[in-house]
């Protein structure tokens, strides 16, 4: 309850206050585990961010919000959870991953809160125990263009990455400003340890470039008549360009597929199972580990045995071998 007119409030004020606008939004799944990693510069991009979305979120949050009992039960009842900065925070982790594992949706502010210019702060550990990532992926804001394309590339190239990319939805063109197309821009490491751009590929070179890091071609391209942008990887083994939609638009076809096999499967032994729960159980059973390699083969003879329905379908494996029972 608390959460949700917190919520409400948020919206209410940035609609009436602010000019508060939220692009993308269909491209959020509506249920599912997802990340939600933001910047930090204000206290207003927590509630910002959680009335940008309809999703309930699940936050992460400094220690040093809980340490009043009023607010702690104010933070802990908005699904937050505090964490300690700068430590290794394996109770915290936990609560991740349990908000992941119950599919819901976390956010994260991986910078912290920091007032800080870029070249005073340090936003990559560089520790031995933490060694700077080979490559860095940037998208770009309104707000961030500055400090994406000169700031980060110098503190990136600092540090020794082995490649950058900047990836640019663009600006539509404004009264004072005439705006740029989409694109994107990679920086690699040269041998006197200073960034090159590298060529683009193809007829649009400026939104395909090619990574030695990942060993594949990227690219951001326009996903709709709409003019949603989408970033790709090309899979030299399946031909085909690949992105988050695509893949999970086959996911689901293959769960489908899945589904409808089991479906088809369970039809033809329900006349033949003692009750329901009996049906429950073997659905459970089947829908986690799938439907065994044999199962074309245990049908007739579960037909032909109903009473040693449990002997003929439980040993069975998916593959094939001699496992305990599952019901």
């Amino acid at each position: 309850m608390l959460y949700e007119l917190g919520t409400g409030l948020a919206r209410l004020q940035f609609s009436l206050f602010a000019r508060w606008t939220v692009e993308g939004r269909e491209s959020v799944p509506p249920r599912g585990p997802i990340i939600i990693a933001s910047n930090h510069l204000s206290n207003a991009d927590p509630p910002l961010v959680v009335a940008s979305f309809k999703r309930k979120l699940h936050c992460l949050a400094k220690e040093g919000l809980f340490e009043n009992p009023i607010s702690s039960w104010f933070f802990t009842r908005c699904h937050a959870h505090p964490i300690r900065q700068g430590r290794e925070e394996r109770k915290a982790l936990r609560w991740a991953l349990n908000v992941l594992d119950r599919d819901g949706a976390l956010v994260v502010f991986p910078e912290g809160r920091d007032n800080r210019s870029l070249k005073e702060s340090r936003v990559i550990r560089t520790d031995p125990e933490h060694p700077v990532p080979e490559m860095v992926i940037e998208v770009v804001s309104p707000t961030s263009v500055v400090r994406d394309y000169e700031e980060k590339a110098f503190l990136y190239e600092r540090l020794g990455i082995r490649e950058y990319l900047i990836v640019d939805p663009g600006e539509p063109p404004t009264e004072n400003h005439s705006g740029y197309d989409f694109q994107i821009v990679l920086h690699r490491m040269q041998d006197d340890g200073t960034y090159a751009r590298v060529p683009g590929v193809g007829p649009e070179a400026n939104r395909t470039v090619r990574s030695e890091v990942l060993g594949v071609l990227l690219r951001l391209t326009q996903a709709d008549s709409e003019g949603k942008l989408i970033f790709q990887w090309y899979d030299a083994d399946l031909d085909i360009w690949r992105d988050h939609i695509g893949d999970g638009l086959r996911e689901s076809a293959a769960r489908g597929e899945a589904r409808g096999r089991l479906g088809v499967v369970l039809d033809l032994l329900e006349p033949v199972l003692p009750n329901k729960t009996a049906y429950d159980e073997l659905r459970e059973a089947w829908a986690s580990s799938g439907l065994p390699e044999n199962v074309a083969e245990m049908i007739p003879a579960v037909l032909a045995n109903p009473g040693q329905w449990r002997e003929l379908l439980g040993p069975a494996s998916k593959d094939g071998n001699e496992t305990k029972p599952p019901l």
